[in-house]
């Protein structure tokens, strides 16, 4: 059985299926039964649901190797450990940290990286007068 998704991680792994997919062409999986079968990730309230079916597997394997790392967050929130998670210090979001050491996300490490220059810099300037 799966991780059972929240509305909100639904609503966000259906746009990523119907945006990314290569194998989505409307409403349906070109991998199962020629095109003929819907899309298991679209119908199903669950990341990776038990299906018997060979092409569904792939299918499936396919969308958690290939189209959810292309959202971080949502990866991030789906498919690591919560040891791995943490708490970006700055917008509060959940982010995949890839040290023990990193304290803001991606985004907002950019942005800190910025204030802690200018404040060097002024700094600096100050002493050289």
């Amino acid at each position: 059985m799966g991780k059972i998704l929240t509305p909100k991680q639904h609503r966000a792994v259906k746009k990523l299926v119907e945006r990314e997919c290569s194998n989505y062409y409307r409403g349906s999986c070109i991998l199962i039964n020629g095109g003929i079968g819907r899309c298991p990730q679209l119908d199903n309230k669950e990341l990776c649901c038990e299906v018997r079916h060979a092409t569904l597997y792939v299918k499936e394997s396919f969308f958690n190797e290939a189209v959810l790392p292309l959202n971080e967050n949502l990866y991030a929130e789906l498919m690591q450990s919560t040891n791995s998670m943490k708490q970006c210090e700055r917008c509060r979001q959940s982010f995949t940290a890839s040290s023990n050491r990193q304290k803001y996300c991606k985004d907002c490490a950019a942005i800190e990286q910025k204030i802690k220059d200018a404040a060097r810099k002024r700094k600096y300037r100050g002493k050289a007068s």
